[in-house]
């Protein structure tokens, strides 16, 4: 497993798992250690929250 340092922003996370697909085979380990190194912040995903009050 490519053993790289936490991700810290939602950006830095798409990078790394671009770059991690990249390879065949996947390495499994790795792209579950990036996900799980990523601290989710509300501010980064409000781009993409679609609020419907009816759901």
């Amino acid at each position: 497993m490519k053993m790289a340092k936490p991700v810290g922003t939602l950006d830095e996370l798409k990078a790394e798992l671009r770059e991690a697909f990249e390879h065949d085979p996947v390495d499994v380990d790795h792209v579950m250690y990036l996900m799980e190194s990523y601290k989710s912040n509300p501010a980064e995903w409000k781009q993409y929250a679609i609020f419907d009050r009816y759901k």
